[in-house]
């Protein structure tokens, strides 16, 4: 099998596939380099980036829902922190309690490529933490996963996933006038390219809002002439 091929058999998302083959591409450059092969198999081949997926963040409403319709704590302390901090599902499974500064009301988050930052919790989101003594140990990307898809089952929320909360939490931190610049140090992101998905996402959100304000259609029937407008042809004839 060749590498193209091998790439293509692969059962990954594309955004996966296309790291992967980038990474191929760089090892077989660095082989033919050092005379260990005699062709770059990929040389030539471009892994674009795959069209970003839309962002649909939770309602409010939805997010009630959910709350309502959890059991038990880690349930509840699982949407609430996901929901009020951003955190990815690795970086929320692996908090401890030594990560969580109860007075100042912040958790140390260790994020990707072990680098760490600080961020905010509201107290109620810390309450249900604090509702949990052993936090989530022993608790599986997988199995959060699931108890998030139990949980929209029960509520009547569809498409209900740890990273759709982080998406709620970002669109909900622009939508209340957050700074962009804090929202991706919260999120842990070092480029600017993930933020303004989030921030394009919003102001085409706030864009379709003021259309209903702004519609030259809309104004037309608030605009159209009575029928007994005095000007025009005939204005004033009687009939």
């Amino acid at each position: 099998m060749g590498a193209v091929e091998f790439l293509a058999s692969l059962s990954l998302s594309l955004s996966s596939r296309r790291y992967y083959g980038r990474v191929l591409k760089h090892y077989f450059s660095w082989a033919k380099r050092r005379g260990i092969i005699q062709e770059n198999p990929l040389e030539g081949l471009c892994f674009r980036a795959p069209p970003s997926k839309p962002i649909c963040p939770l309602t409010a409403l939805e997010v009630s829902r959910l709350l309502a319709a959890c059991h038990e704590p880690r349930e509840a302390a699982a949407v609430l922190v996901l929901y009020d901090c951003g955190l990815r599902a690795s970086e929320f499974l692996h908090l401890a309690w030594r990560d969580v500064d109860i007075e100042a009301f912040t958790l140390r988050v260790n994020g990707k490529g072990d680098r760490q930052r600080l961020v905010g919790i509201s107290p109620k989101a810390l309450g249900a933490l604090l509702e949990c003594p052993t936090l989530f140990a022993g608790v599986t990307i997988q199995s959060l996963e699931r108890m998030m898809r139990r949980l929209g089952d029960r509520a009547g929320v569809a498409e209900v996933r740890p990273h759709r909360l982080r998406h709620t939490f970002a669109h909900n931190w622009l939508a209340n006038g957050g700074d962009i610049g804090d929202l991706r140090v919260l999120l842990g992101h070092q480029g600017w390219g993930q933020t303004s998905q989030y921030a394009s996402y919003f102001e085409a959100e706030r864009a379709v809002l003021a259309h209903r304000r702004f519609s030259p259609a809309a104004r037309l029937e608030s605009n159209r002439p009575s029928s007994t407008s005095t000007t025009g042809p005939g204005a004033g004839v009687l009939l």
